[in-house]
């Protein structure tokens, strides 16, 4: 699904502002030769994950785990070299964790308003990168934490290229905060 958006007008929007803001070339932005900051690649392939919104879903939470869970393990796994068995598990961890975040708050989470991937995803996000990272209960629980504080996103976006921003931001805050909290950052 991704590759399929990878020449939609908002992934081209967001490919050229992470080229134009820079960074180290750390990751792979899906479907091109463009590598960037990890942060930049997780914003750019999250959206590209759900820019034709096509992508996995959770019925019960209304919720695409995928899309922000391997837009955040993916070129975190890559930047530091890491396995697929390892990127494999993490995946199934954060979903896990994703959906259960889901079905404590949703429906009423969702019919109040918010999407869900956005809100939700940034947990998913921050499980994987924290197993990838091999962070400790207390790191995790900062990571976790972080990950609360910068979820977003709100269903009136839905119909405009921010809809899929939700998911790449929701990739890059929770990668972010799996990020800081390895360096002691808390939550």
């Amino acid at each position: 699904v991704a590759l399929g958006a990878s020449n939609h007008e908002a992934v081209r929007i967001l490919a050229g502002m992470a080229e134009e803001m820079g960074g180290r070339p750390q990751a792979t932005i899906l479907g091109s030769r463009q590598k960037t900051s990890v942060l930049h690649a997780a914003v750019v392939n999250g959206a590209m994950s759900h820019v034709l919104d096509y992508d996995d879903s959770h019925i019960d939470t209304s919720l695409h785990p995928t899309g922000p869970v391997m837009s955040a393990a993916l070129p975190l796994a890559e930047w530091k070299g890491l396995d697929g068995k390892g990127l494999l598990a993490a995946h199934a961890l954060a979903v896990e964790l994703e959906i259960r975040v889901g079905l404590s708050i949703c429906p009423a989470h969702f019919e109040a308003g918010w999407h869900s991937t956005g809100t939700v995803g940034t947990f998913g996000a921050a499980a994987a990168a924290g197993r990838l990272l091999k962070l400790d209960a207390g790191r995790l629980t900062h990571a976790l934490g972080m990950a609360g504080t910068q979820a977003s996103g709100v269903r009136e976006m839905f119909g405009s290229m921010t809809k899929s921003l939700h998911v790449g931001k929701a990739a890059s805050s929770g990668l972010w905060s799996a990020l800081l909290a390895e360096r002691g950052f808390t939550a």
